[in-house]
């Protein structure tokens, strides 16, 4: 997402750390209140968007309570130029929805978001999304993840939904994790046929992007879309791989990424060297 969440997600042994933890708490109990009063999910407008809470505690959720209408114009600022109207985005790992509001909302009611979310339990809450903000002419949701091929993989799922990550060798999660199966293919499998056109590739995978880069090797020739990518230092070897790989087939990084600095939830703009700017 940003560097405010990371923080967030990651706050140092400091006054500052504890205030945030304190603050996420009380938001949480809050949020728990209302749930129970209205007896069902919280709706709250944030910058014109429709965000909930669906009362099960997961951390996505509230961070996005208390600095929505922040983080939806941060993302805007970051994106728009890239963005045309009536362009055509990708959105991997799109969670309940919060990127693919800010690209519907910048392409236009003429453009097009695909957007994949593998989790059984958030892909519903993604299409709610969707729906709560009169987005389904605009948004396709697809409940599967993205990587070489056609196979069924296990999704670890913490506390905070915007971490899960595909379970392999070498990746572990603290805390409280369920494991869920889920079913993942390539994007050139899935889009190569149906896509006239790509302006915009988005992928936050938790250290899965090497992976879905693999996959899209065709669609990323024929496109050479915009790239809006996540790689942190806690998935080192999977965002090294993904840096070489955009580097080698012509791409140039908006801001150079330094993986000793970066966290999980710094995102990075790559584009094709013919569309410098």
């Amino acid at each position: 997402m940003n560097t405010l969440l990371r923080r967030l997600a990651h706050p140092r042994q400091t006054l500052r750390g504890a205030l945030n933890r304190l603050r996420i708490k009380r938001t949480k109990l809050a949020l728990d209140a209302r749930y129970r009063a209205a007896g069902g999910t919280v709706w709250s407008q944030h910058n014109g968007a429709w965000l909930p809470y669906h009362g099960d505690g997961d951390q996505q959720e509230i961070y996005y309570q208390m600095h929505g209408a922040e983080w939806l114009a941060a993302e805007t600022e970051v994106v728009k130029k890239w963005l045309p109207k009536g362009g055509s985005v990708v959105d991997v790992g799109a969670n309940t929805g919060f990127t693919a509001l800010v690209f519907s909302n910048l392409i236009g009611p003429e453009g097009r978001v695909i957007a994949f979310e593998p989790s059984p339990i958030i892909y519903p809450r993604l299409v709610e999304v969707i729906e709560k903000n009169g987005l389904k002419d605009r948004v396709e949701c697809l409940n599967l993840g993205c990587g070489t091929e056609a196979r069924t993989e296990t999704l670890m799922v913490p506390v905070s939904s915007g971490n899960a990550t595909i379970k392999r060798d070498g990746v572990e999660l603290t805390g409280s994790v369920r494991e869920l199966q889920i079913k993942i293919d390539s994007l050139d499998a899935v889009l190569l046929d149906r896509l006239t056109r790509l302006d915009f590739l988005k992928i936050d995978t938790e250290g899965f992007e090497d992976q879905v880069l693999a996959g899209a090797e065709k669609i990323v020739e024929r496109f050479r879309p915009v790239f809006y990518i996540e790689l942190s230092q806690e998935y080192n070897k999977s965002s090294q791989a993904a840096i070489a790989w955009l580097k080698a087939r012509g791409y140039l990084f908006e801001k150079e990424p330094d993986l000793s600095s970066a966290h999980n939830g710094d995102n990075f703009i790559v584009y094709p060297a013919e569309k410098a700017r």
